[in-house]
């Protein structure tokens, strides 16, 4: 539990993995949503979704590479990804 909140803290709750829907539903004012702001952003310009500013909030979530064994790319790859593990 952070800041006070947690899961339950909330009467019910959905996980959505279409970003159609959950723009819809949004758009519907049924509940809230953590998006990438390109996935909102013509409804965002449109005004018809707001932005919430948080302080003190930070979000992180893993990430996984997947490629074809045997790929060429291969070793291309694994550098890309010890870039961003720098970040």
């Amino acid at each position: 539990m952070e800041h006070g909140y947690s899961i339950g803290a909330f009467a019910s709750w959905y996980e959505i993995n279409s970003a159609e829907l959950i723009l819809k539903m949004l758009q519907e004012n049924v509940g809230v949503s953590v998006l990438y702001q390109d996935v909102g952003e013509a409804l965002l310009r449109e005004g018809k979704l707001k932005t919430i500013p948080l302080s003190n909030f930070q979000l992180e979530h893993e990430f996984n590479a997947v490629w074809a064994k045997g790929s060429s790319h291969g070793e291309e790859y694994r550098s890309i990804i010890r870039e961003l593990q720098k970040a």
